[in-house]
């Protein structure tokens, strides 16, 4: 209970607890601090008596009140003087101590609570947004130098320091991209090819893809940076772009079997030139091969199935007897890319690439029509014919299917089932054009298919379509070299008169056309001819091979229906061609200068034409002929003429 006390300063009378006796406190009036006495009543002591302190703790020195068997300062036991447990203290606690407890608990626990939900509300929420990255200043400056070049000099230099950079200069080169193709003029299309051009070079990420596409679709608005545009987009892997990749394939395919049909077609002195054209087109085909390649990554088949469906119309192209160039350029493009990918492959990576191409052209040839499956049969057949196994299944497809299909593609599936299974079918193999199928090939195709293919035996007759089979188509026109053409036109001087004759043949020689095929034809003494025309004739076997020239020469032999100046020519000629080294003089003893008047200069130009390619001894023979003496020295003039023309 709560003692009555006095302050020994102010003489205040104050209320203590009884545990408090003996300590220090402050009396709150006068704010004097004093040791709490005693406790006492008012008869017992006078007002001026002192205040009286009892012991003093063993302990911890302070001071108790006499009879306390506590000291609650260090909770001592006075009576054994041992100290109370910590949960005996409790029970000994002030007010205020319990307060200071409790509070403190309260506010650990607000603390943990608090925590809690604070660290349950960081795992809730979202992540924060990726940041923008910072532009590496590396490959900054040259990118602004590729972007404002004004001189082809100037855009090769920054194009190649770009690529001497590599992945260093992609970003700061991306964030030029974007700004200038946000607006495209004409004045940045050559910047801007040069930079697709680097784009091509470069392998970027998906982050870096997904800011080149934007730029790269605008590009295509351009006429002149579709092309180089949609192959940088193919190569980025952009499927939107196989359409026109498709149609750039097809139509340089067509232009580069042109240009080869063309350079075999060709002579020697043109030849040097068209290889260089040859040459930059097979890069430019590559240049797309390798587009569809990156396509060919994520969905190999839907690429081959659009690139397919052109094979039967490229019969029609020019440059290629059958579909032997196509056929090769697909499977070239199927394949994946090797080192050396336009010569010779040899070793394991190139027998892998040819695998990658037998696999993706048999999984293709399971989704697409019957009549372009067989078209991926020929191709393995003539590109890679060691995989039967693969044809197999192809020609068990076509013989399934025969029947479903329309009048043409019964055509394609039964003359591709032929050339696949090796068997005449009723003479089938033997054609050189789908178009050419006629509906017993197609009854014979049916049999084998009823009663030799797997699973048959029992179907019904196939029956033929109302409006029948379609027929070859004829073309209007076809590939004539240049070589060809002009000597068409030569040959069509050669029938006019002699001086036109005579400009023709030394067109001839100055052009270098040399024998021709169509040369040993113009001695055909069979065939009505001009006899300027052949004349021509003559003088030009004089450069052909003995041998080309055997048969037309004997038939001369026997040609009494030739004039007589054309048979001296003749007999000249078989003296220059003879084998035995000698010189017979039988044809200068005959000759005699036969030819009308308006032809006798032209019949000596032609003689001695002939004369010049042969040996110099024939030339003494002309003593011995019934030439006159002007008639020899012109002769031997034009023969030394042609003599020092070779």
């Amino acid at each position: 209970m709560p003692l009555k006390i006095r302050c020994p300063h102010c003489q205040k009378t104050l209320l203590a607890e009884e545990w408090t006796i003996g300590e220090p406190r402050r009396c709150p009036s006068c704010t004097m601090g004093f040791t709490v006495p005693i406790p006492f009543e008012e008869d017992d002591f006078p007002d001026d008596a002192p205040a009286a302190v009892g012991v003093t703790c063993p302990r911890c020195q302070h001071p108790l009140a006499s009879g306390n068997p506590l000291c609650r300062r260090c909770f001592t036991d006075l009576r054994n003087g041992e100290r109370l447990s910590y949960r005996s203290r409790l029970w000994y606690g002030s007010t205020w101590a319990w307060a200071q407890l409790v509070g403190s608990g309260l506010l650990v626990m607000a603390a943990a609570i608090g925590g809690t939900i604070g660290v349950r509300h960081w795992l809730d929420q979202k992540p924060p947004p990726t940041p923008i990255p910072v532009v590496d200043p590396i490959g900054r400056a040259e990118s602004q130098a590729l972007f404002q070049a004004r001189t082809g000099a100037e855009r090769d230099a920054a194009l190649r320091t770009l690529q001497r950079l590599g992945d260093r200069g992609t970003a700061a080169f991306i964030a030029r991209f974007e700004e200038e193709t946000k607006e495209i003029s004409t004045r940045q299309i050559a910047n801007l090819r040069a930079a697709i051009e680097y784009v091509r070079s470069i392998e970027p990420s998906v982050e870096h893809r997904a800011r080149l596409l934007p730029g790269l679709s605008r590009c295509t608005d351009q006429s002149a940076l579709r092309a180089d545009a949609e192959q940088a987009r193919g190569l980025l892997g952009d499927a939107d772009a196989l359409p026109e990749l498709r149609r750039q394939w097809l139509g340089q395919l067509r232009r580069l079997l042109f240009y080869e049909r063309f350079a075999r077609q060709s002579t020697a002195s043109s030849r040097a030139a068209l290889d260089h054209v040859l040459r930059a087109e097979r890069r430019a085909f590559m240049r797309i091969v390798a587009a569809l390649r990156a396509l060919e990554r994520s969905d190999a088949e839907t690429v081959l199935a659009r690139l397919v469906d052109s094979f039967w119309i490229s019969r029609r192209w020019l440059g290629q007897r059958t579909t032997e160039g196509f056929s090769e350029a697909l499977f070239r493009t199927a394949r994946s890319a090797v080192a050396g990918d336009e010569g010779l492959e040899f070793g394991p990576a190139a027998r892998d690439s040819i695998r990658t191409a037998r696999r993706r052209l048999d999984r293709t040839a399971g989704d697409v029509a019957p009549d372009l499956a067989g078209a991926i049969g020929l191709t393995l057949k003539q590109m890679a014919p060691q995989y039967a196994r693969v044809r197999t299944r192809i020609v068990e497809r076509l013989a399934k299917e025969l029947a479903s299909g329309a009048p043409e593609e019964r055509q394609r599936i039964a003359w591709a089932l032929a050339q696949l299974s090796g068997r005449s079918l009723g003479g089938l193999r033997a054609l050189d054009h789908p178009l050419d199928v006629k509906p017993a090939h197609i009854e014979a195709v049916d049999r084998f298919a009823r009663f030799e293919a797997a699973g048959g035996g029992n179907g019904d007759p196939l029956r033929h379509p109302e409006r029948g089979y379609p027929a070859r188509p004829r073309f209007p026109y076809r590939v004539i070299s240049a070589s060809a053409q002009h000597e068409h036109a030569l040959l069509a001087e050669m029938r006019t008169d002699a001086q036109r004759a005579t400009a023709a043949l030394d067109t001839w020689r100055r052009m270098d056309l040399g024998c021709t095929p169509r040369v040993p034809a113009l001695l055909d003494v069979r065939t009505e001819m001009p006899a300027l025309q052949r004349a021509c004739g003559l003088v030009l076997a004089a450069e052909c091979a003995p041998d080309a020239l055997t048969m037309p020469l004997r038939l001369w032999r026997l040609a009494q229906d030739e004039p007589d100046w054309l048979r001296e020519l003749a007999s000249a000629l078989r003296a220059v061609h003879e084998h035995d080294g000698g010189a017979k003089d039988a044809w200068a003893v005959r000759l005699r200068a036969a030819a009308p008047a308006h032809l006798h200069r032209f019949q000596l130009e032609c003689l001695g034409r002939i004369l010049g390619r042969g040996r110099p001894d024939l030339l003494q023979l002309l003593s011995k002929s019934k030439l006159s003496d002007n008639d020899q020295r012109m002769v031997r003039r034009f023969a030394d003429r042609a003599r020092n023309d070779r």
